[in-house]
């Protein structure tokens, strides 16, 4: 007789430890869902600090001058981070070629910079860029104006470039 009775009780347990754990959970999840980010004053200084980095080290990744070639390619390699930047160290004897090859110089400057996103040590930016280039037989070519998405992460306290897509 006690076995029938027992297992009734194992059941109704179970049951209702089921069911305060469902509800804990859904509890759980509401708070967490309705938590509200912090406002985009609160992140202004470091908005600020992502437009600077994202401006400087732009215009670091796209100016390369005839004279300077090595050391701007290599200050170029070291605004770089990631997969991205191991591409542009295994593409960087061609581009180094190509420049001297043409003689080409080229002069970045950022226009206007704004974020997209800020979370933690990644961020996402947009920015439009003036390059100005020049070559040995003429001395100034058009202007290329450009805009791109550029992915920043954040390594050791410098914000470095992980990704650019030309828009």
């Amino acid at each position: 007789m006690t076995f029938p009775r027992t297992g009734w009780w194992v059941a109704t347990i179970s049951l209702v430890v089921a069911i305060a754990a469902a509800i804990a959970l859904g509890l759980w999840q509401f708070h967490q869902k309705s938590r509200i980010p912090p406002p985009v004053d609160a992140q202004k200084d470091a908005r600020q600090e992502l437009i600077e980095a994202v401006s400087t080290n732009m215009e670091k990744y796209l100016t390369i001058r005839l004279e300077t070639l090595d050391q701007d390619v290599a200050t170029a390699a070291s605004v770089l981070t990631g997969p991205f930047a191991d591409q542009f160290k295994k593409d960087s004897a061609g581009y180094i070629a190509m420049y001297k090859e043409l003689k080409v110089s080229a002069v970045a400057a950022v226009q206007q910079a704004g974020v997209v996103s800020l979370e933690g040590d990644t961020g996402v930016t947009v920015v439009f860029v003036n390059v100005t280039s020049s070559s040995v037989g003429e001395p100034e070519l058009p202007a290329i104006k450009t805009a791109a998405e550029v992915g920043l992460r954040k390594i050791n306290g410098a914000w470095l470039i992980d990704r650019v897509d030309k828009k």
